[in-house]
């Protein structure tokens, strides 16, 4: 499984700041703080062609090439999803507009109002 490297120096950043976080809340508020976050959803989904297998009698120059291109669109119709955990429990799917800017001003007046 491949993952992002973390240096030292951002390991311990990341420490810092989790726990000046957990300083500055009590245990009640901690229990009400809501992550958010948002995921873009393919229609066609890049494809691992790791996992694809065609077997056949006789040699690979005999197989039909539909069986082995996969075609994907370079720009893919997509859309973006935002969803929140608490605490408490999970929030609702919010469909983000299509071509909208997720940036400080979008969230706070259109997605954010939607978590409840």
């Amino acid at each position: 499984m491949s993952a992002q490297v973390l240096l030292d120096t951002v390991k311990q950043k990341r420490l810092a700041r989790s726990k000046a976080l957990l300083r500055r809340l009590t245990i009640d508020q901690t229990k009400q703080v809501f992550f958010t976050d948002e995921k873009h959803f393919y229609l066609n989904p890049p494809v691992n062609s790791q996992n694809d297998r065609v077997w056949v009698k006789g040699r690979k120059k005999n197989v039909s090439t539909s069986r082995l291109l996969i075609e994907r669109a370079k720009f893919a119709p997509h859309m973006m999803v935002s969803a929140g955990v608490c605490c408490g429990g999970k929030g609702q799917l919010h469909f983000v507009d299509e071509k909208a800017k997720v940036n400080a001003s979008y969230y706070a007046t259109k997605l954010l109002p939607n978590h409840r």
